[in-house]
């Protein structure tokens, strides 16, 4: 009986020892919230000038490296190239953007995109009518 509760007391001994001693691997690090955002441009815009200022604001959590701004104009009717496309880095919550040289009296398209800067799979875009009345 002795021997029996030795052994019991020894194979429990080694078990606990061995579950101790085991590697186990990191938590893998949390997964950055997808990228939300909104703009305050609206949509069918009647611009007066050929020239639109607007805010991108990011609405969930900000990715660790930040995040990028894209911004390009194409017009509605051909799919042609308006202005000049501009991308902003930024580490901010709100970001400042615009769209220039806009034709007069042809509808165009403006897209956002937000990218993490440290996932770049972590992206959101959204799209907008303007026209430079």
């Amino acid at each position: 009986m002795k021997f029996l509760k030795l052994n019991i007391i020894i194979l429990l001994s080694v078990i606990v020892l061995m579950e101790s001693c085991s590697s186990k691997s990191p938590a893998p690090p949390p997964a950055e919230q997808p990228i939300a955002f909104t703009h305050n441009a609206g949509n069918n815009v009647l611009n007066p000038g050929s020239s639109l200022n607007f805010a991108v604001t990011l609405t969930s959590a900000m990715p660790a490296a930040g995040i990028k701004v894209e911004v390009s104009t194409k017009e509605e009717a051909s799919g042609n190239t308006v202005g000049t496309n501009s991308s902003v880095n930024s580490t901010s919550a709100t970001v400042n953007v615009g769209v220039a040289a806009l034709p007069q009296q042809l509808w165009c398209i403006v897209t956002i995109k937000v990218t993490s800067a440290s996932t770049v799979s972590n992206s959101a875009t959204q799209t907008f009518r303007v026209i430079y009345k």
